[in-house]
Order: C-alpha cells, then sequence, then structure tokens
C-alpha cells in the first residue's frame, strides 16, 4: 500500500522548501440550494504555506462529536471557488485544516448531503481543509473539500498529540472526498460536488506542503468511476 504522501505525489513534509503548492479544481455540483444548481460547474483553488500552523487547538466530546485536531493557517495567499463562469469569491486567507478519528456517518446523514449510493454508513476517520468568503455585506461562501478514510486509519492518540505530520506518514487509503460550498448567512442547505479535473503546480510561497493533492481529486474521480 502507498503511503499517503505517494498517493498525493506533493503530500509530504519538506522543511527546505521554497514554494508551496497550489490545488487547482473544477468539476460538478451533484445536489443544489437555492444558490447552486445540480449541473452547475466549479472551479477553484487552495493555496497553503503549512509547513507550522498559526494556531492548533485539540478537541473532544462534548464541545465536538469526535476527537479532532483543529488548525488553522493564516496570511497564506486567498483560495477562491466560481460557480458558473461567475467571478471568482476570494477567500479570506484564514485556511482551516480538521483531522478527526472515528466519525460515525449514518445513513440519514448521507442523504442529507446527497450522497447516498457514493458511500456507505459507518465509522471514518476524516481530514477536510476549507475557506470562507466574506462579501462586503459581511454575507459568507464557506467552500469546503472533506476526505474520509477507514476507521482507525489514525488514531486518537495522534489526535491528542496533534501529530498531523504523523498523519500525513502513515500508510493511508482514502475512500472518498466530496466538495461543500454554503452560505453561512442563509438557511439554505450546502451544495455537493465532485471534480472532474485537477492540477497541481508550485507557486512561489514560503512553504513545504499541500494538505489533499493529486489523491483528493483523483479519489473523486476513481470514485465517480466506479459507481458509474
Amino acid at each position: 500500500m502507498k503511503k499517503l504522501y505517494g498517493l498525493l505525489a506533493v503530500y509530504l513534509f519538506s522543511s527546505a522548501a521554497n514554494a508551496a503548492v497550489q490545488f487547482s479544481f473544477g468539476g460538478h455540483l451533484i445536489t443544489e440550494s437555492t444558490s447552486y444548481h445540480i449541473g452547475d460547474t466549479f472551479s477553484g483553488q487552495f493555496t497553503l504555506n503549512p509547513d507550522t500552523p498559526d494556531l492548533s487547538a485539540y478537541q473532544t466530546p462534548p464541545n465536538v462529536s469526535t476527537p479532532r485536531i483543529e488548525l488553522t493557517y493564516l496570511n497564506n495567499a486567498s483560495s477562491s471557488i466560481a460557480v458558473n463562469g461567475g467571478v471568482a469569491k476570494q477567500g479570506n486567507d484564514k485556511i482551516e485544516v480538521h483531522f478527526e478519528n472515528d466519525l460515525e456517518l449514518t445513513q440519514a446523514m448521507i442523504n442529507s448531503v446527497g450522497l447516498q449510493g457514493r458511500i456507505n454508513p459507518g465509522i471514518y476517520d476524516t481530514a477536510d481543509i476549507s475557506d470562507t468568503h466574506i462579501a462586503d455585506d459581511n454575507s459568507a461562501t464557506n467552500f469546503m473539500v472533506l476526505v474520509l478514510f477507514s476507521a482507525d486509519s489514525f488514531t486518537a492518540t495522534h489526535i491528542e498529540n496533534q501529530d498531523y505530520a504523523g498523519i500525513l506518514d502513515l500508510d493511508l487509503s482514502p475512500s472518498f472526498a466530496a466538495i461543500r460550498i454554503r452560505n453561512r448567512n442563509s438557511s439554505e442547505p450546502a451544495a455537493t460536488g465532485v471534480l472532474d479535473h485537477y492540477s497541481i503546480t508550485a507557486v512561489p510561497l514560503p512553504a513545504s506542503l499541500w494538505l489533499f493533492g493529486s489523491a483528493l481529486a483523483g479519489l473523486v474521480l476513481k470514485r465517480k468511476r466506479g459507481i458509474a
């Protein structure tokens, strides 16, 4: 089994690196909301300088559903997303990354985000990366990529020790990934999308790691082919 950073190609730490990695992607929505519709296309990117997080925290129930690491990276190049060729929404330069241990996904939870038939209920370890665009009227659009791993791919000890570098160095096999777009100041539901294409490029920022990379996109494409 390949290591996770082997699957992601650029998913590794290198303290001597002088460039960040930008993950650019595009795809289409499989669920809809008031603002977004099934079949709408989207494109976007995350650019991260993640050598060390600016903020980190360890959370446990009852504050959260499962133990998790919360990492915050500030002063990165803005992330962005555009739907149906519209003006790209630029993120607020605060990128958040979470790792969760043994999250239970029920069929009801899966159905609620339109992923029925694409993933089975069960216990998963998870990772996600997100950013938020805040408009002049203070409305906010959040976009997030979520990756699921089989249970115990990493452990509660990794989470408790905030050992995200150790998690990345494990032999992990991602099982599914999805994109969620949500208008945070509205009662409308988030829209879910899958990736159709992606690219990974180095950019001239002082960084060394891209957290999700090619497997994130390739995993969605592989999953799509598997259920077609």
